[in-house]
């Protein structure tokens, strides 16, 4: 059995779910996105593993800011996404040069060293884990300016 669903997401950008039932009950379900472009804010970036998940899910990216500052990390994301937009560090994102009503969906990996059982257990409080309030912060920002945006 094959049901198709339509479902209108964020102003003129589509989303169809293909749900496949087998034949034993398990379900696989693949979305296909038919989206005209989406600028995408990918906060702690890393080497940018977001930007292939969407590349390999067929979302189309129009710009992706990148925030990150290990220097290999960007050097990868350039090599691979020339196009990306380095905005620096998250913690000075006031300061970028972004319209953030255009952003059309946030990514976030906060760092978790002061959560795990292997460090200090400093928690969220933690000077690197911390990181996360930030995080909500500029999806707050975003969220007032743009309250569709996907995160």
């Amino acid at each position: 059995m094959v049901a198709i669903k339509n479902t209108s997401i964020y102003d003129s950008r589509y989303i169809d779910v293909c749900v496949v039932l087998l034949h034993d009950g398990v379900s696989l379900s693949m979305a296909l996105w038919e989206v005209i472009s989406m600028n995408v804010l990918s906060l702690f970036n890393g080497m940018s593993t977001g930007h292939t998940a969407l590349d390999n899910v067929g979302i189309k990216v129009n710009k992706y800011y990148s925030s990150e500052i290990k220097p290999h990390a960007i050097e990868l994301t350039q090599h691979h996404y020339p196009d990306t937009i380095q905005v620096g560090d998250v913690t000075k994102w006031e300061d970028w040069d972004i319209d953030y009503s255009t952003i059309d969906m946030v990514l976030s990996g906060s760092p978790c060293q002061d959560l795990s059982a292997a460090g200090k257990r400093a928690g969220l409080y933690g000077s690197r884990s911390g990181l996360f309030f930030v995080f909500v912060d500029i999806l707050n920002h975003i969220k007032e300016l743009n309250p569709n945006v996907l995160f």
